[in-house]
């Protein structure tokens, strides 16, 4: 059995070592770190990655994904190239794929199909001429567009096992992924710089205007906030009818009998008042809640096409009720403190 015998310094060259040598039989050979290094990725598969994730809202079309490949096909021309693959495959939303061996199949592709896009992944991979090694070495680009996370990948990776299938899940959770397998450090960061790039040219979906993106986010506490207000503008109302009926009916002198049934059915009102502002609440929340926000809408198909219309009537239905929701728990809450203010100044 071969094993590792020490790490060192070969001090003809000044180059890291590595010895190899088989048990009592003495030194086999010494590599040096690198192709050491590079022949570890060649066995275990596993070469340096580094990732960069996206999140912002984009609007993905064929034009868009044309640009991606030119833009890092001319980045991977001003280095020496021995060998090149560009593949991609395309996941439908009927859980069906498509996987394209050559990036000539993808381009000319029929794209006038019924069936919307959920996940985009190309793949760029090439070997490298590196001059501290013999051989090109392998690098892989690999980018991930997804309009939406289904549940099942993360209970795939929650079932897998795998400590390192836990680190894909924040990659699951980001809408564009690019990663890097590489062995040349400066190649790795250009691509990355490529993909970043290409992303800030991207246009956002006009699914969702600015004002109900900004409230879908705000959702829980505009419902804590109708749902705390609503009570406590009745209880001004009470108090404020309370103390106007004592200056105007029994001229400062209410009885301790008509003070007991006021706070009774004041006490006893809290209750139906609390479940109309729970009801308010939550229907506001959930008319925020159904509005759809994917941060990536995929412009390729027919299919693609329908789906961002769908998206768009369904968001409007739902920022209308929205609305009205919003507006009758304003109008019931302003209504009672105008009374309240109108009653206090009276009494």
């Amino acid at each position: 059995m071969v094993k590792i015998s020490s790490v060192g310094k070969d001090m003809s060259n000044n180059k890291s070592v590595i010895e190899l040598a088989k048990d009592d039989e003495g030194l086999v050979a010494k590599v040096p770190r690198e192709h050491f290094k590079s022949m570890f990725y060649l066995f275990s598969g596993k070469p340096d990655s580094r990732v960069k994730l996206f999140n912002e809202p984009v609007e993905i079309k064929l034009r868009n994904i044309i640009d991606l490949n030119r833009d890092v096909t001319r980045k991977l021309a001003t280095h020496h190239i021995d060998m090149s693959v560009t593949k991609a495959t395309v996941s439908y939303s009927v859980n069906e794929f498509a996987e394209f061996g050559t990036w000539v199949e993808f381009e000319q592709h029929e794209w006038d199909i019924p069936e919307s896009i959920d996940e985009i992944v190309v793949e760029w991979e090439f070997y490298v001429d590196i001059p501290t090694f013999n051989e090109p070495q392998r690098h892989k680009l690999m980018v991930r567009i997804s309009s939406e996370v289904k549940p099942s990948k993360f209970m795939q990776l929650l079932t897998s096992g795998s400590s390192d299938k836990f680190e894909e899940m924040d990659s699951l959770a980001s809408p564009i992924m690019c990663r890097v397998d590489f062995v040349n450090t400066l190649i790795s960061k250009e691509l990355i710089n490529v993909v970043t790039d290409w992303q800030k040219k991207l246009s956002e979906p006009e699914i969702l205007n600015t004002f109900l993106s900004s409230m879908r986010i705000k959702r829980h506490e505009i419902a804590v906030a109708i749902h705390h207000i609503t009570p406590f503008m009745f209880a001004l109302f009470w108090v404020s009818l309370v103390l106007w009926v004592d200056s105007n009916i029994y001229n400062n002198s209410i009885p301790i009998l008509a003070v007991s049934i006021w706070i009774f059915f004041g006490i006893y009102s809290l209750s139906p008042i609390r479940k109309i502002s729970h009801f308010l609440a939550s229907a506001v929340y959930s008319s925020l809640e159904k509005c759809k926000v994917n941060h990536v809408v995929f412009l390729l198909t027919s299919g693609d096409e329908k789906n961002m219309c769908d998206q768009k009537n369904h968001n409007k239905k739902s920022f209308s009720k929205f609305i009205s929701r919003t507006i009758f728990a304003a109008i019931l809450n302003v209504s009672c403190g105008i009374l309240a203010s109108y009653l206090f100044v009276n009494s």
